[in-house]
């Protein structure tokens, strides 16, 4: 029920953000600011769930995370006023349509490759920094702070990346900093030299998501009609996709391939499919005219 809750949620806060700001820049910054609460929650929960259960008691996360959700509800209801209209009921464009275009697909695919690295790192890292490392509780529970950090300082930064840079070359330089920071992942034998790395891999995330989510958005104005709930879905797919995928195979290939090479597949992945966002540099209109 929570999943969803949060499916439904996402997909409709974007699809009102990229309806709300039209003009690229703005959109940048809005969707920027928005994946920051990704991450936020991401450094919040954890220390939040851990105190409350050890000095309040097990219910009380849920009790408060709920009462924060209905507060949340109610404000935007009283705020937005939502209105059925029966003009816009249904979606312009054909989900089947979207989901075959090459374009949207790159995009796609852009999310999905940094989504399932992340999904096997926290499957099979924590493991693999037992065996090797003798890590401490404290330190598999806070191994994976920097990338949430750098996430959520370069989702919001993104708004000013946009400006500068090109979304398409953002990406791709993305995807390779990725595959190069995870490749340094097997190498390090002390806790503290993956932290470069995984904080390499966190603001690259941050700026892959931020980037390709916008891009989605663009493609539909450019390619479609500006309807973006279908297309927002189809990356929230994504997202679930690679971090389903990675969960449920990670301890597989665990055991298979090793940590090693699990890794370094990972990671040739991902610089492999950067080249692939040159695609989305003049992706052409529905008139078949390039955008410059």
């Amino acid at each position: 029920m929570q999943g969803i809750g949060s499916s439904c949620s996402s997909v409709a806060c974007l699809g009102m953000l990229a309806s709300r700001f039209k003009e690229d820049k703005e959109r940048n910054s809005a969707i920027g600011i928005a994946f920051s609460g990704l991450a936020l929650g991401a450094i919040i929960g954890p220390t939040f769930g851990g105190f409350m259960y050890e000095f309040v008691g097990r219910s009380s996360t849920f009790l408060i995370l709920s009462a924060a959700i209905l507060s949340v509800a109610v404000l935007q209801i009283i705020v937005m006023s939502p209105e059925i209209d029966p003009k816009k009921l249904g979606t312009k464009n054909s989900f089947i349509a979207l989901i075959i275009d090459p374009y949207i697909l790159v995009a796609t695919g852009a999310l999905i490759i940094p989504g399932s690295g992340i999904a096997l790192l926290q499957s099979t890292l924590p493991i693999w920094m037992m065996d090797t490392m003798r890590a401490t509780t404290w330190q598999l529970g806070a191994i994976f702070l920097p990338i949430s950090i750098l996430y959520f300082i370069f989702s919001n930064l993104y708004g000013v990346l946009g400006r500068y840079f090109p979304k398409w070359l953002l990406t791709l330089v993305g995807l390779i900093i990725i595959g190069v920071s995870i490749l340094c992942i097997p190498f390090c034998n002390n806790i503290y030299y993956m932290l470069p790395p995984l904080g390499g891999f966190g603001l690259s995330l941050a700026v892959i998501d931020c980037a390709m989510m916008s891009e989605l958005a663009h493609l539909v104005d450019i390619r479609f009609s500006s309807e973006y709930g279908s297309v927002f879905a189809i990356g929230d797919i994504a997202f679930c996709l690679a971090y389903g995928v990675g969960q449920l195979i990670g301890g597989v290939l665990l055991n298979v391939i090793g940590f090693q090479w699990m890794i370094c597949s990972s990671a040739i992945l991902s610089i492999l499919y950067a080249p692939l966002m040159v695609m989305l540099r003049n992706p052409p209109t529905k008139e078949n005219k390039q955008v410059y």
